[in-house]
């Protein structure tokens, strides 16, 4: 259950998890009050976290941890930005050169169509004699 969704009905305290959501959502006192007769966990529970609320080392404790968590997130998410940035970069880049062979090779093939000499050919596309022996051969 989410508790802005629980936060919209009206709590049965008869219910175990209803009582618990009361108890997480921060109600008011008199609630509260009676949820800890209902549940004595609760009252277990909220005893617990006043105390860990006095001590100072826990609560230091807690906030660096809570400080390391974010830096993680923030870590992995810039490095995750970076690596598409630059994977995208990469895809553009070999893109752009596989565009360039394509390109090569039809002029090659029309040369070919045309009767012009291989060492010509080689001269102004830059593919190797292999490759246009290839594309003769198709």
């Amino acid at each position: 259950m989410e508790l802005p969704k629980f936060k919209k009905i009206q709590p049965d305290i008869k219910k175990p998890l209803e009582r618990w959501l009361l108890f997480i959502e921060g109600t008011s006192e008199e609630v509260l009050q009676m949820v800890k007769k209902e549940e004595p966990a609760i009252e277990k529970a909220d005893k617990v976290l006043k105390y860990l609320a006095t001590n100072e080392e826990i609560l230091r404790d807690y906030e660096l941890r809570e400080k390391a968590v974010h830096d993680e997130i923030t870590r992995i998410t810039g490095a995750h930005q970076e690596g598409l940035e630059e994977g995208i970069k990469e895809g553009i880049k070999e893109g752009i050169e596989k565009g360039r062979q394509e390109e090569k090779l039809e002029t090659a093939r029309n040369m070919l169509v045309e009767g012009i000499d291989i060492e010509l050919i080689e001269k102004f596309t830059g593919l190797s004699k292999e490759t246009i022996g290839l594309i003769r051969k198709k």
